[in-house]
């Protein structure tokens, strides 16, 4: 099993050529909550300059929009702040999903919100649907407990530490 971040649905119809027996899941969340935790954990709110925040922005289209065709079209004379590389990054994966699903490619699509809120019951869905369920569960189990990113900036404790909240600007270039 291989979960890669939101762009790499990029690949998909050419990961499909390649291995179309494959089963693949779409884990999702919704607009705000994806916005809330990228700007969580990507994004520090500093006081900058204009020149500067016009630096940042720069560097994160260079970065994001390699990966990232929406931000590679955005019109450069425009601003585009983090929470509306953000926005376009996850409007591009829930289109891919539709687009591939429309050419035939099956995907389990997932909540993440099911993901929290039951995690053992939504694993189990998952390994049922990829038909590699093992009949003991206890390893995947003690898994899904512990902290797949303790000890970087992503952990939980870390996130938790990190209240960012969402000014009413990001939440209306959503």
């Amino acid at each position: 099993m291989v979960k890669g971040q939101s762009f790499v649905i990029e690949l998909g119809d050419w990961l499909h050529r390649i291995y179309p027996h494959t089963k693949n899941l779409f884990l999702y969340r919704h607009a705000e909550t994806w916005l809330h935790s990228g700007l969580r954990a990507y994004s520090r709110v500093v006081e900058e300059t204009d020149e500067e925040y016009r630096a940042t922005e720069k560097r994160r289209r260079e970065l994001l929009g390699s990966l990232v065709p929406a931000i590679a079209q955005y019109d450069a004379e425009l601003p585009l702040s983090h929470a509306s590389m953000l926005a376009l990054m996850w409007l591009t994966a829930m289109e891919r999903y539709v687009q591939y699903s429309r050419m035939g490619i099956e995907m389990l699509a997932i909540r993440y919100a099911s993901w929290l809120s039951a995690p053992r019951k939504t694993a189990e869905a998952m390994l049922e649907y990829c038909g590699c369920k093992p009949t003991k569960m206890t390893a995947i189990y003690e898994t899904l407990n512990r902290d797949s990113q303790a000890d970087s900036h992503l952990s939980r404790e870390a996130l938790q530490q990190h209240n960012r909240v969402m000014d009413e600007l990001e939440l209306e270039e959503l």
